[in-house]
Protein backbone atom coordinates (compact mmCIF):
# COMPACT_ATOMS: atom_id res chain seq x y z
CA UNK A 1 0.00 0.00 0.00
CA UNK A 2 1.88 2.92 -1.42
CA UNK A 3 -0.44 5.71 0.33
CA UNK A 4 0.14 4.35 4.23
CA UNK A 5 3.20 5.78 4.78
CA UNK A 6 1.67 8.93 3.82
CA UNK A 7 -1.34 7.99 6.67
CA UNK A 8 1.37 6.51 8.91
CA UNK A 9 1.75 3.22 11.28
CA UNK A 10 -0.06 4.66 14.07
CA UNK A 11 -3.32 3.89 13.86
CA UNK A 12 -4.32 5.57 17.40
CA UNK A 13 -3.88 8.75 15.28
CA UNK A 14 -6.09 8.05 12.54
CA UNK A 15 -9.08 10.43 11.62
CA UNK A 16 -11.23 10.73 8.96
CA UNK A 17 -10.48 13.73 8.36
CA UNK A 18 -6.61 13.01 8.06
CA UNK A 19 -7.86 9.87 5.92
CA UNK A 20 -10.10 11.96 3.77
CA UNK A 21 -7.07 14.50 2.77
CA UNK A 22 -5.22 11.21 2.15
CA UNK A 23 -8.10 10.22 -0.40
CA UNK A 24 -8.12 14.24 -1.93
CA UNK A 25 -4.45 13.71 -2.83
CA UNK A 26 -4.88 9.71 -4.64
CA UNK A 27 -8.12 10.66 -6.25
CA UNK A 28 -5.66 13.36 -8.19
CA UNK A 29 -3.20 10.74 -9.73
CA UNK A 30 -6.19 7.84 -9.93
CA UNK A 31 -8.45 6.67 -12.60
CA UNK A 32 -12.26 6.13 -11.68
CA UNK A 33 -11.64 2.73 -11.15
CA UNK A 34 -8.18 2.91 -9.47
CA UNK A 35 -9.92 5.29 -6.94
CA UNK A 36 -12.74 2.54 -6.41
CA UNK A 37 -9.79 0.03 -5.42
CA UNK A 38 -8.53 2.70 -3.50
CA UNK A 39 -11.49 3.17 -1.30
CA UNK A 40 -12.02 -0.47 -0.70
CA UNK A 41 -8.17 -1.11 0.37
CA UNK A 42 -8.65 1.96 3.00
CA UNK A 43 -11.85 0.52 4.63
CA UNK A 44 -10.16 -3.25 4.06
CA UNK A 45 -7.27 -1.72 6.42
CA UNK A 46 -9.17 0.43 8.51
CA UNK A 47 -11.78 -2.70 9.81
CA UNK A 48 -8.35 -4.70 10.10
CA UNK A 49 -6.71 -2.06 12.52
CA UNK A 50 -9.71 -1.73 14.26
CA UNK A 51 -10.75 -5.54 14.45
CA UNK A 52 -6.72 -5.21 16.44
CA UNK A 53 -8.33 -2.63 18.30
CA UNK A 54 -5.79 0.13 16.96
CA UNK A 55 -8.89 2.64 16.20
CA UNK A 56 -12.00 2.84 16.04
CA UNK A 57 -14.14 0.75 13.42
CA UNK A 58 -16.23 4.00 12.36
CA UNK A 59 -12.96 5.22 10.26
CA UNK A 60 -13.58 2.22 8.15
CA UNK A 61 -16.88 4.76 6.48
CA UNK A 62 -14.51 7.56 6.32
CA UNK A 63 -14.61 7.47 2.26
CA UNK A 64 -18.09 7.42 0.63
CA UNK A 65 -18.14 3.48 -1.27
CA UNK A 66 -17.78 4.07 -4.99
CA UNK A 67 -21.80 4.19 -5.81
CA UNK A 68 -22.47 7.27 -4.06
CA UNK A 69 -18.52 8.40 -4.68
CA UNK A 70 -19.59 7.72 -8.62
CA UNK A 71 -19.87 11.55 -9.41
CA UNK A 72 -16.64 12.72 -8.42
CA UNK A 73 -18.03 16.41 -9.23
CA UNK A 74 -20.48 18.44 -7.88
CA UNK A 75 -24.20 18.19 -9.79
CA UNK A 76 -24.40 20.91 -12.67
CA UNK A 77 -26.67 23.62 -11.35
CA UNK A 78 -27.66 27.42 -11.44
CA UNK A 79 -26.62 30.11 -9.72
CA UNK A 80 -29.15 32.35 -7.54
CA UNK A 81 -31.73 34.05 -9.63
CA UNK A 82 -30.65 32.25 -12.74
CA UNK A 83 -33.47 30.31 -12.74
CA UNK A 84 -36.09 32.89 -12.51
CA UNK A 85 -34.39 34.51 -15.36
CA UNK A 86 -34.89 31.79 -17.50
CA UNK A 87 -38.74 31.22 -16.58
CA UNK A 88 -39.30 34.62 -17.40
CA UNK A 89 -37.89 34.76 -20.60
CA UNK A 90 -41.02 32.71 -21.87
CA UNK A 91 -42.89 34.32 -24.47
CA UNK A 92 -46.31 34.26 -23.17
CA UNK A 93 -47.98 35.55 -25.75
CA UNK A 94 -47.86 32.24 -27.52
CA UNK A 95 -49.14 29.05 -26.52
CA UNK A 96 -45.64 27.50 -26.52
CA UNK A 97 -44.60 29.92 -24.28
CA UNK A 98 -47.34 29.17 -21.65
CA UNK A 99 -46.78 25.81 -22.03
CA UNK A 100 -43.14 26.10 -21.25
CA UNK A 101 -43.41 28.05 -18.20
CA UNK A 102 -45.31 25.57 -16.60
CA UNK A 103 -43.29 22.95 -17.56
CA UNK A 104 -40.22 24.83 -16.19
CA UNK A 105 -42.25 26.23 -13.06
CA UNK A 106 -42.67 22.29 -12.04
CA UNK A 107 -39.46 21.28 -12.67
CA UNK A 108 -37.87 24.16 -10.76
CA UNK A 109 -40.35 24.42 -7.72
CA UNK A 110 -41.10 20.46 -7.22
CA UNK A 111 -37.88 19.04 -8.53
CA UNK A 112 -39.94 16.76 -11.27
CA UNK A 113 -37.50 14.97 -13.07
CA UNK A 114 -38.45 15.09 -17.08
CA UNK A 115 -40.61 11.68 -16.94
CA UNK A 116 -42.40 12.62 -14.53
CA UNK A 117 -43.79 15.68 -15.85
CA UNK A 118 -44.49 13.87 -19.42
CA UNK A 119 -46.44 11.53 -17.64
CA UNK A 120 -48.86 14.10 -15.75
CA UNK A 121 -52.69 13.52 -16.58
CA UNK A 122 -55.27 16.25 -15.98
CA UNK A 123 -56.55 13.63 -12.86
CA UNK A 124 -53.48 14.14 -10.95
CA UNK A 125 -53.90 17.75 -10.38
CA UNK A 126 -56.21 18.45 -7.08
CA UNK A 127 -56.88 21.95 -7.09
CA UNK A 128 -58.94 21.72 -3.41
CA UNK A 129 -56.47 20.13 -1.49
CA UNK A 130 -53.29 21.78 -3.46
CA UNK A 131 -51.61 18.84 -4.31
CA UNK A 132 -50.47 16.78 -7.48
CA UNK A 133 -50.17 12.99 -7.85
CA UNK A 134 -46.92 12.20 -9.96
CA UNK A 135 -45.68 8.70 -11.27
CA UNK A 136 -41.91 8.30 -10.46
CA UNK A 137 -39.22 6.11 -10.80
CA UNK A 138 -40.18 2.22 -10.91
CA UNK A 139 -44.04 3.45 -11.55
CA UNK A 140 -43.86 4.73 -7.44
CA UNK A 141 -46.86 6.96 -7.01
CA UNK A 142 -46.38 9.74 -4.82
CA UNK A 143 -48.62 13.02 -3.93
CA UNK A 144 -46.84 16.35 -3.85
CA UNK A 145 -47.65 19.67 -2.64
CA UNK A 146 -48.37 22.46 -5.56
CA UNK A 147 -46.37 25.40 -4.59
CA UNK A 148 -48.17 29.01 -5.67
CA UNK A 149 -46.30 29.51 -8.48
CA UNK A 150 -46.51 25.91 -10.37
CA UNK A 151 -50.05 26.30 -9.30
CA UNK A 152 -50.45 29.51 -11.33
CA UNK A 153 -48.38 28.61 -14.00
CA UNK A 154 -50.24 25.22 -14.78
CA UNK A 155 -53.91 27.08 -14.49
CA UNK A 156 -52.67 29.56 -16.92
CA UNK A 157 -51.88 26.74 -19.00
CA UNK A 158 -55.71 25.06 -18.86
CA UNK A 159 -56.91 28.13 -19.41
CA UNK A 160 -54.98 29.70 -22.36
CA UNK A 161 -52.29 27.68 -23.77
CA UNK A 162 -53.99 23.77 -23.59
CA UNK A 163 -55.84 23.23 -27.09
CA UNK A 164 -58.93 21.16 -26.73
CA UNK A 165 -59.01 17.77 -26.66
CA UNK A 166 -60.16 14.22 -24.71
CA UNK A 167 -56.74 13.53 -23.95
CA UNK A 168 -56.04 12.94 -20.13
CA UNK A 169 -52.66 14.15 -20.64
CA UNK A 170 -51.66 17.46 -19.08
CA UNK A 171 -48.68 18.84 -21.62
CA UNK A 172 -50.34 18.28 -25.49
CA UNK A 173 -48.13 19.84 -28.59
CA UNK A 174 -49.53 22.90 -29.64
CA UNK A 175 -49.95 21.98 -33.31
CA UNK A 176 -52.91 19.95 -35.02
CA UNK A 177 -53.45 17.08 -34.16
CA UNK A 178 -53.19 18.17 -30.13
CA UNK A 179 -51.28 15.05 -29.43
CA UNK A 180 -49.59 13.94 -26.04
CA UNK A 181 -45.87 14.41 -25.81
CA UNK A 182 -43.75 11.55 -27.23
CA UNK A 183 -41.81 11.22 -23.66
CA UNK A 184 -39.77 12.45 -21.42
CA UNK A 185 -37.13 13.72 -23.57
CA UNK A 186 -39.61 15.87 -25.06
CA UNK A 187 -39.42 17.61 -21.97
CA UNK A 188 -35.68 17.89 -21.43
CA UNK A 189 -35.59 19.39 -24.82
CA UNK A 190 -38.10 21.94 -24.30
CA UNK A 191 -36.15 23.04 -20.58
CA UNK A 192 -32.53 22.80 -22.88
CA UNK A 193 -33.61 25.15 -25.18
CA UNK A 194 -35.26 27.44 -22.81
CA UNK A 195 -31.40 27.51 -20.85
CA UNK A 196 -29.67 28.01 -24.19
CA UNK A 197 -32.15 30.92 -24.98
CA UNK A 198 -30.19 32.43 -21.69
CA UNK A 199 -27.14 31.52 -22.88
CA UNK A 200 -27.03 28.33 -20.63
CA UNK A 201 -26.04 24.98 -21.50
CA UNK A 202 -27.78 21.73 -19.76
CA UNK A 203 -31.63 19.94 -19.39
CA UNK A 204 -34.31 19.51 -17.24
CA UNK A 205 -32.27 17.83 -14.25
CA UNK A 206 -30.43 20.90 -13.69
CA UNK A 207 -33.44 22.46 -12.46
CA UNK A 208 -34.00 19.23 -9.79
CA UNK A 209 -30.39 19.78 -9.12
CA UNK A 210 -30.81 23.33 -8.43
CA UNK A 211 -33.74 22.96 -5.78
CA UNK A 212 -31.87 20.19 -4.23
CA UNK A 213 -28.68 22.06 -3.25
CA UNK A 214 -30.73 25.23 -2.45
CA UNK A 215 -32.34 23.47 0.13
CA UNK A 216 -29.18 22.26 1.36
CA UNK A 217 -28.29 25.59 1.72
CA UNK A 218 -30.92 26.84 3.49
CA UNK A 219 -30.84 24.40 6.31
CA UNK A 220 -32.78 21.70 5.07
CA UNK A 221 -31.23 18.25 6.41
CA UNK A 222 -30.55 15.69 4.28
CA UNK A 223 -33.78 13.72 4.79
CA UNK A 224 -35.63 16.32 4.10
CA UNK A 225 -34.31 17.01 0.36
CA UNK A 226 -34.41 13.46 -0.03
CA UNK A 227 -38.26 13.36 0.90
CA UNK A 228 -38.98 16.52 -1.33
CA UNK A 229 -36.77 14.66 -4.41
CA UNK A 230 -38.62 11.14 -3.04
CA UNK A 231 -35.00 9.47 -3.09
CA UNK A 232 -35.53 5.55 -1.85
CA UNK A 233 -32.57 6.21 0.15
CA UNK A 234 -30.48 9.21 1.72
CA UNK A 235 -27.40 7.98 0.01
CA UNK A 236 -28.54 8.79 -3.04
CA UNK A 237 -29.02 12.79 -1.63
CA UNK A 238 -25.70 12.70 -0.65
CA UNK A 239 -24.24 14.11 -3.80
CA UNK A 240 -25.88 17.10 -2.96
CA UNK A 241 -23.65 17.79 0.13
CA UNK A 242 -21.17 18.31 -2.60
CA UNK A 243 -21.67 21.73 -2.84
CA UNK A 244 -19.54 22.78 -0.18
CA UNK A 245 -16.92 21.51 2.15
CA UNK A 246 -17.95 22.61 5.57
CA UNK A 247 -21.49 20.96 4.76
CA UNK A 248 -20.14 17.83 3.99
CA UNK A 249 -17.90 17.84 7.01
CA UNK A 250 -20.95 18.51 9.27
CA UNK A 251 -22.82 15.56 7.18
CA UNK A 252 -20.25 12.77 8.14
CA UNK A 253 -19.92 13.60 11.50
CA UNK A 254 -23.08 11.33 12.40
CA UNK A 255 -21.61 8.82 10.05
CA UNK A 256 -18.36 8.43 12.21
CA UNK A 257 -19.72 8.65 15.91
CA UNK A 258 -18.99 12.10 16.17
CA UNK A 259 -15.09 11.74 15.34
CA UNK A 260 -13.67 14.01 12.92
Amino acid sequence: MSWLPRLGEDASAYSATAIRELAVLEFAKRTPAMQSRFIRSVRSYMRFRAFEGHCNASLANALISRPTYRLSTVPRRLDTGIVKKVIDSCDLSTSYGIRERAILTLLAELGLRASEVWKLKLSDLDWTEAKLRIEGKGGRGSIVPLTQGAGDAVLDYLEKGRPSSRSEALFLRVPHPHMPLANGSEISGIARKALARCGLEGGAHVFRHTLATELLRDGKSLEDVATILRHRSVDTTTIYAKVNEPMLKRLAEPWLGGRS
